[in-house]
């Protein structure tokens, strides 16, 4: 890595030093540094100015990006100063991932100030409480697709092909979705009663016992009464 090199270069130049441990401490050192004065940033001032604007988007995005951001940048500054005084595949392997992961709760932490700010922002201005109730679901449906997203790209970084366990996740998902009709029937009927829009929370309904109750929650396998 060129840029690496780069790097180096200057800070041997300006402190005089030679010795490559020491270099990649100081390396670690200024990314940790880095880090916290921008931590800093985001709690003592973006997150104050936020509080006086009119929207709350700005408040949720410091809120929910300043971590990861600030442990994206320490691993990022680790794999600096690793690489510098060992190349080992494994180790840098396992640095790398560590990065993705944080990477990917990035972007999973932006799709959710998207959902929460604008989503329920839509959701009030409906008439209906079907998107109210959906939207709590697509933010579950969209962490499992990030960390499906993370788990094939740190499976890619260590060269491991995923295609046979492909062909094993389908024929299990044949075998497991044939023990599970009944749940899956539930999960679908949960869907069609939330469409629907039949009933609502706070609702009264009789059973068929006779008894007479309130709708407490509608979720996607049971309601409860």
């Amino acid at each position: 890595m060129e840029y690496l090199d780069i790097i180096f270069d200057v800070i041997g130049n300006s402190f005089g030093i030679s010795n490559l441990y020491l270099q990649s401490l100081i390396v670690l050192v200024l990314f940790i540094v880095v880090a916290r004065i921008l931590l800093f940033v985001f709690s003592q001032y973006l997150q104050v100015m936020a509080k006086k604007t009119k929207t709350n988007f700005d408040d949720i995005l410091f809120d929910k990006t300043k971590m990861p951001i600030f442990y994206l940048i320490n691993s990022y500054g680790f794999k600096l100063a690793l690489a510098n005084v060992y190349q080992g595949i494994v180790a840098n392997n396992v640095v790398n991932s560590i990065i993705v992961v944080f990477f990917v709760l990035l972007l999973s932490r932006l799709l959710d100030v998207i959902i929460i700010t604008w989503g329920e922002s839509f959701a009030k201005k409906t008439k209906t409480k079907i998107d109210e109730v959906l939207l709590p679901l697509f933010q579950k449906a969209s962490k499992v697709v990030f960390v499906i997203v993370a788990t094939m790209w740190i499976l890619d970084i260590f060269k491991i092909d995923i295609g046979p366990y492909l062909a094993g996740v389908g024929i299990s998902g044949i075998v497991l979705g044939l023990a599970l009709q009944d749940s899956l029937k539930n999960v679908l009927g949960g869907v069609s009663l939330i469409l629907d829009g039949a009933f609502h929370v706070g609702d009264k309904i009789k059973i068929e016992s006779g008894d007479i109750g309130k709708i407490l929650d509608i979720g996607l396998r049971s309601t409860k009464v």
